[in-house]
């Protein structure tokens, strides 16, 4: 079962949650990003970090696997971005987070929360929201890590 690609589908937060913490740390870049606004859809390809084969044991030269994956949103009106520069197609961007700021009945708005305080806010209608692995994974020594700063 873990050699099979990870396919996930989100239609509420909960879902999306799962779905958060499956992508948390991939990496994209604004190359890698699409608004198709007449199919009112917006794409992500991103290389995400297995975290379903981690078992979380930190041992210095350790293998770890990454995979291309392509994160789906349908039913999206509208785009905003702050603190995240789409003419940088290069520059590489690592997704913290992927969560349901605001809710209604009619609409709902999604953020992709990305390190260094970028964010990308997905308008949508209601909540459709796909994850598919493509491809084969590969290894990698790197593991995300995270400092918690002390604040005062």
């Amino acid at each position: 079962m873990a050699d099979e690609p990870l396919k996930l589908s989100a239609r509420d937060a909960e879902d999306l949650a799962v779905v958060s913490s499956m992508v948390q740390d991939a990496l994209t870049r604004a190359r890698d990003m699409t608004f198709q606004q007449r199919e009112r859809r917006f794409l992500v390809l991103l290389d995400r970090f297995m975290w379903e084969r981690d078992d979380g044991v930190q041992v210095k030269g350790k293998l770890h696997n990454r995979v291309r994956s392509v994160l789906h949103f349908d039913d999206v009106t509208g785009v905003q971005t702050l603190n995240v520069d789409l003419a940088a197609q290069d520059e590489v961007l690592e997704l913290l987070a992927v969560a349901v700021t605001e809710s209604s009945e009619a609409s709902a708005q999604v953020e992709l929360v990305f390190a260094g305080g970028g964010i990308i806010r997905l308008h949508v209608d209601c909540i459709e929201c796909r994850l598919t692995d493509r491809g084969s994974p590969w290894v990698t020594r790197r593991k995300p890590e995270h400092s918690l700063d002390a604040t005062d």
